[in-house]
C-alpha cells in the first residue's frame, strides 16, 4: 500500500512539473485521464491568471475614474464592494475559483470607465484637429506668441 501511495504521489508530482509551464495543451502526453486531468490543471492555471488580471484591471479601472473625479454613486457602490471583497481575505476568493466562472461584482469594470473613454476619445479628436491647424499655420502662431 506505501508503494502505491508513493507512485501516486510521484505521478502528482510529476503532474505538477508538467503542468507548470505548460501552456499548449496539445503537447500534453499519457493516458487519457491524464492527459485530461493536466488539461485540466491548465485550464484552471489560466482561469486564475485571468480572474487575476480582471481584477487588477478593474482595480486600475476604478482608480482612474477616482483620479477623473468619476465616483458617482454607482462608482461608489462598486469600488466598495471591491474593498469590502478584497478584505473578506482569501476564502472568498477561493470559493469564487471554484464556482468558476463570474466572480463577484466589486471585480467587474465600471460601467463609468466607458463614458470616460468616450469624452477622452472625442477630447482626442477635437485636439488633434486643433493642433493640425495650429501646425499649418505655425509661423502666425510664432509671431503672436512672441517666438
Amino acid at each position: 500500500e506505501s508503494d502505491e501511495d508513493e507512485d501516486e504521489l510521484l505521478s502528482d508530482a510529476r503532474e505538477v512539473d508538467a503542468t507548470r509551464w505548460m501552456e499548449d495543451v496539445m503537447k500534453i502526453r499519457g493516458s487519457a485521464s491524464r492527459r485530461l486531468s493536466r488539461m485540466k490543471r491548465v485550464v484552471e492555471k489560466l482561469c486564475n491568471l485571468m480572474r487575476e488580471d480582471l481584477d487588477r484591471t478593474a482595480e486600475q479601472a476604478h482608480a482612474t475614474l477616482r483620479f477623473c473625479g468619476m465616483v458617482g454613486p454607482a462608482s461608489a457602490q462598486v469600488a466598495a464592494a471591491a474593498t469590502a471583497s478584497t478584505q473578506s481575505g482569501s476564502a472568498a476568493q477561493s470559493a469564487g475559483a471554484a464556482g468558476g466562472g463570474g466572480g463577484g461584482k466589486g471585480k467587474d469594470l465600471p460601467p463609468d470607465l466607458e463614458v470616460l473613454l468616450q469624452q477622452l476619445t472625442e477630447f482626442v479628436k477635437v485636439f488633434k484637429h486643433h493642433w493640425e491647424e495650429v501646425r499649418a499655420d505655425m509661423s502666425s502662431y510664432q509671431q503672436f506668441f512672441g517666438k
